[in-house]
């Protein structure tokens, strides 16, 4: 059984995929692609993905892309760690959160911060930037909350609403550590004293086996 995964360092949807095969426990190779070479725009990975973006996934003769589908893919592959839980009250809360993280949460956190921020184009409009910080705040509650009675998204075990999250909420925290995005205000960092839950959580998926290997590798230096 050959995994080969399809990755840009620092994507947050390559590191979610990257997350739940560490906590599946699954053996995979890494194709880490250049984006200043564009080479996840060359003919040979648009048949892996028509769309030109990462994950990819490679599982012998099957090709699957978009990252929660790669998670569920996964989830099939090994019974450690079941992603998306078992029984039907599981699953339906699992996909629920999935669901809130990607229509509810990215596009504040990452669409409106990261991106705009490590793209040096933060700026460009201040008079957004307060409504973008209270989007933000409103976003990263709505998980301070859920933590303040679950150490998990869906209850005491880690699923895929948390390895979704993660890499989101990380993500927002380096790019909030950049100079430009000071014009937030002083409600985000440090994380422990504005979101402690949140932070707690953090902490318990970082000292999970395999995160480290599952951190972008450019972000080491």
């Amino acid at each position: 059984m050959a995994l080969e995964l399809y990755i840009i360092s620092g994507s947050p949807h390559a590191w979610a995929v990257m997350l739940g095969m560490e906590i599946k426990e699954l053996k995979y190779a890494t194709h880490r692609l250049d984006p200043s070479k564009k080479e996840h725009k060359t003919d040979a990975y648009f048949a892996l993905n028509p769309y030109g973006k990462v994950p990819a996934l490679k599982h012998d003769n099957t090709v699957i892309y978009e990252s929660i589908a790669i998670l569920a893919y996964i989830d099939q592959l090994s019974p450690k760690g079941s992603l998306f839980g078992v029984t039907p009250k599981q699953i339906g809360l699992i996909w629920q959160r999935v669901f809130e993280i990607t229509s509810y949460l990215r596009a504040p956190l990452v669409d409106d911060v990261v991106r705009p921020i490590f793209q040096g184009r933060f700026t460009d409009n201040p008079n957004k930037i307060h409504e973008i910080s209270v989007n933000a705040h409103t976003a990263l509650t709505w998980a301070e909350d859920i933590f303040a009675a679950s150490p998990y998204l869906t209850g005491s075990e880690i699923s895929a609403a948390d390895v979704v999250l993660m890499p989101y909420v990380q993500s927002f925290l380096r790019a909030t550590g950049m100079p430009s995005a000071k014009l937030l205000g002083d409600v985000f960092l440090p994380l422990v004293s504005s979101f402690p839950n949140l932070a707690a959580w953090a902490k318990r998926v970082e000292a999970l086996p395999g995160y480290d290997r599952a951190y972008p590798p450019h972000w080491r230096g």
